[in-house]
């Protein structure tokens, strides 16, 4: 037996695919304290084949090893050779031929099952196993080749409607293999992938809006709207059969020997529909314009988000007392006093010693009400009465009616300015490290200063920085005037601060009729 310059090329490549594969086999057999192959983690991680990148292989593969033993079978036929089973089990004297010949029907399909499904496990699972690679590739080519080929033999040796009914049972086989159902499958896998993608182009948008803001260009939001994913699945399978209906046991000119043909087609179409809905006309004035409610504020300081980075980020002024204003039109630093305040507020916070509480009145309005427990600690009571100082109210009360507005109308009230999401993103993109190049171009203004808090500098509420390269280890990364625009993933307060902007959006949303994103995965 020769082989063919396709074989040997394509034997090379499988063999540096398995060779490169080794080492990320050995380190994660140390780490599970097992072989992956037929280990638990093998077995479930077969429907993630199934549904994964280059799913089409298990039934492509499949098909084309059926068709080449139906051919190698009426070989068999035409030579005399018994049944493929049966002649390399019980005839010791055909089974290297049949062997041999079985080698170079299926050299190639073999080694590129192999290939692909070590492929398809770096996509899939990360890591490729040799072991696993060297049994499934196989599985899916000698199985349907060797049914098949024994049972195209079998039927060419029948005779009438023995042979039709050979050739249906061959038939039937092969659609069993080729009819996989597609759509339930697809479910799970697509609910979370596309979850994953929604919520990547969302990062992503956010930090390209947050870049264009700093350099004063146009920020553009648009949602998803709707998502509809639909899968095409089509196989063909179509078989013709001849026989000497004459019983003539030599061939003769005017009849068609015993011969049976087939042929075999697919398509798989993934053909997903994504509509996008900009925010813009009175849906942006509500969303990006509105001021986040105080008492959405109190909720997450109540929920026990930190209250000075929760004051730092959505208000402007708190009874007179000034935050900091990032942006070019109106920056400025924030109030020593009011550094103070956040201070104070945040120890009293660890301490237990605030909270709130929401009362109707008698004009049944809904009241937001900031209160500070009686009975504290000596420390914390002197913070307590500082932040009654700071804030200009009632050393003695202990509840304080929360409104919107700059200034209090009387000693028992708390005025909040609070901002917008605009505002708030505004701020945000002022702490973006913008490169030097583009401050001397005079293209964007430089980095403020940090605020001077009681115990020193404060740490910027983000952390965005900026390089030429492209960053190895971001969490959210976006390019923008040829500088990579980027969030240490190993930089949590940043991260945290970034995923809490999505809380800040659905707290100014006043509520829309629009129907939500819909997902449709047809299953049938």
């Amino acid at each position: 037996m020769t082989l063919r310059r396709s074989t040997l090329v394509l034997a090379g490549i499988t063999l540096v695919v398995l060779v490169l594969s080794v080492p990320g086999t050995v380190r994660e057999a140390l780490e599970r304290g097992e072989i992956y192959l037929f280990s638990r983690a093998f077995l479930e991680d077969i429907p993630r084949r199934l549904t994964g990148p280059g799913r089409f292989r298990f039934i492509l593969q499949p098909l084309t090893a059926i068709v080449l033993g139906i051919r190698s079978g009426l070989a068999d036929a035409r030579a005399g050779r018994p049944p493929y089973l049966y002649g390399v089990l019980f005839h010791p004297d055909l089974r290297r031929q049949l062997m041999t010949s079985t080698l170079e029907s299926v050299a190639n399909l073999l080694l590129l099952g192999i290939l692909l499904d070590a492929v398809a496990q770096w996509l899939i699972l990360g890591v490729s196993h040799a072991g696993a690679a060297l049994v499934v590739g196989p599985v899916l080519i000698v199985t349907p080749y060797t049914v098949a080929r024994a049972l195209a033999n079998r039927a060419a040796r029948l005779r009438t409607k023995r042979a039709v009914q050979a050739t249906l049972l061959l038939l039937i086989v092969a659609l069993l293999m080729a009819g996989c159902t597609v759509g339930p499958r697809t479910v799970a896998r697509d609910r979370f992938d596309y979850s994953a993608a929604v919520a990547d182009s969302w990062k992503s948008q956010m930090m390209l809006n947050l870049v264009r803001l700093r350099y004063g260009d146009i920020g553009v939001f648009l949602d998803v709207g709707q998502i509809v994913s639909g899968y095409t699945v089509e196989s063909v399978v179509s078989a013709s059969a001849f026989w000497n209906l004459f019983g003539f046991s030599i061939e003769h000119p005017n009849v068609p020997n015993n011969t049976v043909a087939a042929s075999v087609g697919g398509r798989f179409t993934d053909r997903p529909t994504i509509t996008y809905t900009p925010l813009m006309g009175e849906r942006f004035a509500r969303s990006m314009m509105t001021p986040v409610p105080p008492a959405s504020v109190l909720s997450l300081i109540q929920a026990g988000y930190p209250v000075d980075l929760v004051l730092r980020l959505m208000v402007n002024v708190v009874n007179g007392l000034d935050n900091r204003h990032g942006g070019d039109l109106r920056a400025r630093p924030a109030e020593a006093e009011f550094l103070e305040l956040l201070e104070r507020l945040r120890r009293v916070q660890l301490s237990g010693a605030i909270g709130m509480r929401v009362q109707r009145t008698d004009t049944k309005e809904v009241a937001t009400l900031l209160t500070f427990r009686q009975k504290v600690d000596p420390g914390v009571a002197a913070d307590a009465l500082g932040i009654r100082r700071l804030l200009g109210v009632d050393p003695a009360a202990s509840e304080f009616r929360v409104v919107y507005g700059a200034i209090a109308d009387d000693n028992r009230e708390i005025a909040m300015l609070t901002r917008s999401a605009l505002e708030i993103l505004i701020n945000l993109a002022s702490f973006i490290d913008v490169p030097s190049a583009h401050v001397a171009e005079q293209r964007v203004s430089p980095m403020a200063e940090p605020d001077q808090g009681p115990s020193g500098p404060l740490r910027p509420l983000l952390q965005i920085k900026s390089s030429r390269e492209r960053p190895a280890d971001a969490f959210v990364m976006v390019p923008y005037r040829n500088y990579w625009f980027w969030i240490d993933d190993r930089d949590i307060p940043s991260k945290r601060m970034f995923s809490f902007i999505m809380f800040i959006f659905t707290l100014v949303e006043p509520g829309s009729k629009e129907a939500p994103p819909v997902l449709t995965i047809p299953t049938g």
